[in-house]
């Protein structure tokens, strides 16, 4: 179960977020804010929170049983934090932000210590599970750069550690590597997994080493890996989750071996370095926004084995200069090629039905765009800002073309409307400063309902 909803279970087993007012108690010189369920107290808040707290084992005669959500959300002048026996939850963002922190002490009565409970925690040096823990939500020591090291209780069944790496008690999964790891890890022979965020934001790194055991690489993996200058993706990997190598600008070159089937949405988004990716003919699915943002990638050839181009896959891909399309593709996605100024021309291959919203705007380098005679919709925004088209076909089975889709091409001069076109929706040609000619159905004539497009000044409608 994911931690977040675990956490939501038990808030509502313990009366939290119900409405009841908190109550208050002052142990020493801190006043705690805390809610009360029927296993204990729930803290809340602790005022002051700074230097080393010790949270109270009981507030007015309750046990403490857990730490509430957000508990201590930016307490930027703690620096440590002790925390009673008989805790059993450490709630979603609990410590949040709390970038002074530089030691934390669980009990062993901790199973549950939630996602997103430590990030940002960017002094805290080590951290020990404890043995009664059976549940670390995601991200729950993301962005901690001066990790060092997680141990793990020998008798933990859930967890263990190798050369402060977290690990499943089994070995065969990788689930965090701490923030502070640098210069180049090897995941050691017989892991099969590598989870979400396991490496996320390890700046530090330079390389890692994956064995030929590894099948999966889960969402956001490496995400934010900004000293990540290679990888090399073993054959038996067969899915590469969402937002996986994200982010990581010193990525040049990828080869996505044979047998991956899909590519998640984000993958490679944002690695602002990569030159080039070799897509096999194995993968069947890329997500939206894959490539997104890779302005240094010049080239890419996308396998038959794809039906559809997702939205935004290489919004952004500024240095793109040539892209094959294979004819298996049905559909270009929205925004889908959004930015990519360095496209010069496009043949989009028989069997493409539709062009979404914005999948070519603002590609100023774009001279001509070679249409199938099977596209049948052009969507709004499509072309828009393709200021180098002078010259554009509409093949005879589109039926309709969206808003704004040719807005803004500048250098367009002429274009001819085919008669399977039921109608041109507004501000198709807005901005169309060099467009003369526009040749249209003789049928349309006197039926303005079809035509709502304003043309530009000087432009003559032709009929024939």
């Amino acid at each position: 179960m994911d931690s977040k909803f675990l956490s939501l279970a038990l808030a509502a087993a313990w009366g939290l977020g119900g409405g009841a007012l908190a109550d208050t108690a002052v142990v020493g010189d801190v006043e705690w804010t805390y809610d009360l369920g029927p296993e204990g107290a729930i803290v809340l808040k602790a005022s002051p929170a700074a230097g080393v707290l010790e949270i109270p084992a009981a507030l007015d005669g309750n046990p403490v049983a857990g730490i509430g959500e957000e508990a201590f959300y930016g307490c930027g002048e703690l620096a440590g934090v002790r925390i009673p026996e008989g805790v059993a939850e450490i709630g979603w963002r609990a410590f949040f932000l709390c970038r002074g922190l530089e030691a934390v002490e669980l009990p062993d009565s901790v199973s549950c210590i939630g996602g997103e409970a430590f990030p940002f925690c960017e002094k805290l040096a080590a951290v020990h599970i404890p043995a009664g823990v059976t549940n670390i939500g995601d991200g729950a020591f993301a962005c901690c750069p001066g990790l060092r090291e997680i141990t793990v209780a020998e008798g933990n069944p859930r967890y263990s550690a190798r050369d402060g790496v977290l690990f499943s008690k089994a070995g065969d999964a990788v689930l965090r590597c701490p923030g502070g790891k640098t210069g180049a890890y090897a995941i050691p022979e017989g892991v099969a997994s590598v989870g979400k965020g396991a490496f996320g934001w390890c700046g530090g790194l330079a390389s890692v080493g994956i064995p030929a055991g590894v099948t999966e690489i889960g969402e956001e993996a490496f995400q934010g890996c900004n000293g990540l200058s290679a990888v090399e993706i073993p054959a038996g990997v067969t899915n590469i989750g969402d937002w996986a190598f994200s982010g990581c600008t010193g990525l040049a070159r990828v080869e996505i071996p044979d047998g991956v089937s899909a590519i998640g949405g984000g993958a490679f988004a944002g690695c602002s370095g990569l030159v080039s990716v070799s897509i096999p003919e194995s993968v069947e699915d890329i997500g939206s926004g894959a490539f997104d943002g890779c302005r240094a990638l010049e080239s890419v050839a996308l396998p038959e084995s794809l039906t559809s181009i997702e939205p935004y896959v290489f919004n952004g891909c500024s240095g793109l200069k040539s892209v094959t399309i294979p004819p298996s593709v049905r559909k270009i996605g929205e925004d889908a090629f959004k930015g990519c100024t360095g496209l010069t021309y496009l043949d989009i291959p028989t069997g493409v039905l539709v062009i979404g919203w914005g999948s070519f705007e603002g590609c100023t380098g774009l001279k001509a765009v070679d249409l199938p005679y099977t596209l049948n919709r052009i969507g709004e925004w499509a072309f828009k800002g393709c200021s180098g088209l002078a010259e554009q076909g509409i093949p005879e089975k589109v039926t309709r073309i969206g808003s704004g889709a040719f807005a803004g091409c500048s250098a367009l001069e002429t274009m001819s409307i085919p008669r399977s076109v039921e109608r041109i929706d507004s501000s198709v040609f807005w901005g169309c400063s060099s467009l003369k000619t526009l040749y249209v159905p003789a049928e349309w004539k006197g039926k303005p309902m079809l035509f709502k497009t304003e043309r530009p000044a000087g432009c003559e409608i032709v009929y024939r």
